[in-house]
Order: C-alpha cells, then structure tokens, then sequence
C-alpha cells in the first residue's frame, strides 16, 4: 500500500491543503519580486528597472546552471537520511520533536499526490530562492559591503539570510530542527555566493524538497505506527477556521 492509501487525507482538506500552501507561495513570489526590483536598483538601474526589463535581465544572468545543482540535493537527503535513520533509534528529544512535526501539517504534506507535490515544491522553491538568496542575501551583500570586506561581507550576509529563513521555517524550535534548517539554508546561500547561479540553488532546493516527502511517505508505509497517535487529517481545515 502507499502511502495516500495508508494514511488517507480527506478531499475537503486535500484541497485546502493545496490552496493555503499556493497562496502563501504566491504571495512570497510577490515579495521576491519587489526584493528583485531592489536588487537591480542597487546595482545602479533606474528606479523604472522592471518596465525597462532590466530586472528580467539581471536575473537571467543569476539563472545559469552549474554542476553544483546536481550534487548539492544529494549530499543533503543522504545526511538526512543517515541523521534521521541514527537519531530516531537514539536520541530521544529527535524523535519527540519529529513525533510533533508528523502530527501537525508536515505530516499531510507528503500525503498530497506527487502530481501536486512537484509543481508546490518546485513553485516554493522559486520563490523562497528569489526572496531569500536573491534579494535578503544578495540585499545584505551589498549594504555590509559598505563597511567590511567583500569576504566578510558574503559570510555576514550567509549567515544572516540563513537566520531568517530559519525563522520563517522553523515550526517546532527544537535544537535539532534549528540545526537542519540553519545548515541547509548556509549550504544554499554559500552555493549561491560562490557560484552566482540563483537557478542551481532553485533546483537543488526543488530536489531536496521533493525527495524529503518521498523520504516520509516511504516512511509512512514501512513502520508499523508512523505517526506514533494522532493522525493529522484537519490541519489545513482547522487553521482557516480560526483565522475567520
């Protein structure tokens, strides 16, 4: 059995589920947009840069490929599969914080269809790239450049970016959850300081999401009790109820 078999979501929340995870994705497409005119106006275009296409051109020169897109994905799900495969026979707090994570809206997400997973993973990725590599880090970049080296400056500026995604990610603040997206989040903003390929961080996070929820649903169909209790089938439901 799958895992939509084993642990089936009901079609009202489904939807909604799809719904709320576009919409937020949506609208943080639309505050990497407005980061993206900031870029281009502090490298010295025109306030007009987007009716001159110039943002579009500068973030075609961000959008070529290179070989660390291939690799980076790779390196990180093999580390989380060996963390997580040691940390939940081991370490008690791992398995408490993930016992939370799975009873809460992460534990649905991998239950969506691939058909849905791969287009929101691949729009999320985008968009979370374009806000928090193109526009927090390369923004910060510039900005401490002003007052240390350009060395110094890429790091602060790594660290900085990596720090608020991890606010905005982090669900459960627990030191293992911190660990992960902090370091997952310097791999991403280094790959891009290094390479200048905004498009290979796009993809390598794509990959990385995707392959994290196919990780879980294999999950969910090889242990007995998955979710060790409570099975989340209202989270998205129970969430738009309360903010009406």
């Amino acid at each position: 059995m799958t895992a939509r078999e084993t642990y089936p979501l009901p079609a009202e929340e489904e939807r909604e589920l799809i719904r709320s995870t576009v919409i937020s994705e949506a609208v943080l497409l639309g505050i990497g947009i407005v980061f993206a005119v900031m870029m281009s106006c502090l490298d010295g275009g025109p306030r007009h840069a987007f009716l001159e296409l110039g943002v579009l051109r500068d973030l075609a020169a961000v959008c070529k490929p290179h070989w660390i897109m291939a690799v980076l994905p790779a390196v990180m799900l093999a580390v989380l599969y060996l963390v997580d495969t040691w940390a939940m026979q081991h370490n008690g707090e791992y398995v408490e914080a993930a016992i939370r994570e799975r009873q809460g809206m992460t534990g649905e997400l991998p239950r969506l269809s691939m058909v849905a997973i791969v287009p929101c993973m691949a729009v999320g990725a985008i968009a979370e790239e374009l806000v928090f590599r193109y526009g927090i880090l390369g923004i910060l970049v510039i900005l401490v450049g002003y007052v240390v080296p350009g060395p110094v400056a890429a790091s602060v500026a790594v660290f900085v970016s990596a720090i608020m995604f991890w606010y905005m990610h982090a669900r459960n603040r627990d030191p293992w959850n911190t660990a992960v997206v902090l370091i997952n989040a310097i791999l991403w903003g280094s790959a891009y300081v290094f390479t200048g390929s905004l498009l290979s961080c796009i993809v390598a996070q794509a990959v990385y999401n995707i392959g994290e929820l196919a990780f879980e649903r294999v999950k969910m169909t090889s242990e007995p009790d998955y979710f060790r209790g409570r099975v989340p089938v209202r989270e998205a439901l129970d969430m738009q109820k309360k903010r009406r």
